[in-house]
């Protein structure tokens, strides 16, 4: 925030009057007469000639100072923080509304083990927390998408090579993760992109094509034109998404932007986690994305095979024994893992359970109410279940409701519920309680109006 005075410039060059505000310097001397001129348009163009300079901008997250440890209580001898601070950012996140998505994705994760990993920013080093995040990344990935695949690229030494293949087996991209160790060289995002267009190749049209990339580079050496490959994502409709680990790169922000993806700069360990847990959530289904022959595809639902003498079977392209298996209903090939594509006649296999897991990506729990605590005089540990039932307690856990925690209503069967209960029921049940228990207010009301009440006719 700067001041511009009332100065002159002298004769010989000098300019007096340009203060800088909060402890800054002063600009004094020869020299600074474009200084000031430059300083003196920025104010008027900035406060509209006023001569006023406008409110600070919003401080950074280093810049401001939270106490978050004053809204730490003890309770029972056990540290709590407050429910609405825990979830707060989540619901920021939170996706409530029913919108078109593509619940098969072919995901590719390229990670960056260039010489810039090995930086201690953040702790203990970016490629140390890269590896930690990931194998994070992958269960989530596959408890949420049952449906979809994925793959792991590493690029370093200006080269990238596939370090796994697109599989639904969150065991076997564990394992090869695990075993990195070598960081060194310098990442490429040419061939990076290249190489997920390659292996993205024969994806079937109906799934999404997706290119998640961890960079902690602050370049990229390419041999070739990287804009050609930019090119060559966008038509092969891949998204792509970058999450940088050191800065903000223009190139990566320039790849993600062109390919309809995400970009974003890791602050700090736990932001880095959050980033990744935005890209478990399908992302929505854009118009020229589905192929003009339609959206109908064949799936076949294999029948599991035990046995205590173990099968030969195909995991990927590698042959192994194992004692379960999955028959494919067309050919009768055996395979390791579910979901994926037979290896003979290139049916998608799937299973009834992944289909619906996958339900509550299309159809979200609606946003519940936020009333506040409740006027009921609040329960007892003895007879939680009485004061749920008089309306002081949560309906879920039958727990107290108290002005610490939240309260929250379901617009649906109108039932009461807790801070997290309710951040339990969005982010991990996806299903409300009231609503399958058909205990609520409005169900009731509903049931007792009968078929040809005005709630059956809606």
């Amino acid at each position: 925030r700067a001041c511009a005075g009332r100065g002159r410039a002298g004769s010989g060059g000098h300019c007096k009057g340009i203060e800088w505000l909060e402890g800054w310097s002063v600009l004094e001397g020869s020299g600074a007469t474009g200084s000031a001129r430059i300083l003196a348009m920025a104010m008027a163009e900035g406060t509209g000639g006023d001569g006023e300079w406008p409110e600070r901008r919003r401080g950074e997250r280093w810049e401001v100072m939270e106490k978050t440890w004053e809204d730490v209580k003890e309770e029972d001898g056990i540290l709590r923080v407050p429910v609405q601070r825990r979830v707060r950012r989540r619901d920021e996140n939170r996706i409530t509304s029913s919108i078109r998505r593509g619940l098969i994705r072919y995901l590719y994760v390229a990670l960056d083990l260039s010489d810039s990993m090995k930086e201690t920013d953040l702790k203990p080093t970016r490629g140390a927390l890269a590896k930690k995040e990931l194998m994070t990344f992958i269960d989530r990935f596959f408890d949420e998408n049952p449906l979809s695949q994925m793959g792991v690229l590493v690029t370093q030494n200006r080269q990238v090579t596939r370090l796994t293949e697109l599989t639904g087996s969150p065991r076997l991209h564990k394992n090869q993760v695990n075993e990195l160790s070598t960081v060194g060289g310098e990442a490429t995002l040419q061939a990076t992109l290249e190489m997920a267009i390659a292996c993205l190749r024969s994806a079937p049209d109906y799934g999404q094509r997706e290119l998640l990339i961890l960079y902690g580079s602050i370049m990229s050496c390419d041999a070739g034109d990287i804009f050609e490959a930019i090119a060559g994502a966008k038509r092969s409709k891949l998204r792509v998404s970058v999450i940088c680990l050191a800065a903000e790169v223009y190139i990566c922000k320039r790849v993600a932007e062109e390919t309809g993806g995400t970009f974003a700069v890791a602050r700090s360990e736990p932001h880095l986690h959050e980033l990744l847990e935005k890209q478990l959530q399908p992302p929505p289904r854009t118009a020229g994305t589905a192929e003009d022959e339609g959206d109908f595809f064949m799936v076949g639902f294999p029948e599991r095979k035990l046995d205590q003498q173990p099968f030969f079977l195909l995991d990927g392209r590698d042959v192994c024994l194992s004692s379960v298996a999955h028959e494919c209903p067309q050919c009768k090939a055996l395979v390791a893992d579910l979901p994926s594509r037979c290896p003979v006649c290139a049916l998608q296999l799937n299973s009834s359970a992944h289909i619906a897991r996958s339900y509550h990506h299309l159809f979200p729990v609606p946003a519940w109410e936020d009333v506040g605590p409740p006027d009921a005089p609040a329960a007892t540990p003895a007879a939680p279940a009485e004061a749920s039932a008089a309306g002081g307690g949560c309906f879920a856990c039958l727990r107290a409701l108290s002005a610490g925690g939240g309260c929250y209503r379901c617009p649906a069967c109108r039932e009461l519920f807790c801070g997290e209960c309710e951040a339990y029921v969005h982010d991990v049940l996806h299903n409300c309680p009231g609503c399958l228990g058909r205990h609520g207010p409005a169900a009731a009301a509903e049931d007792a109006q009968g078929p040809g009440g005005a709630a059956a006719d809606a």
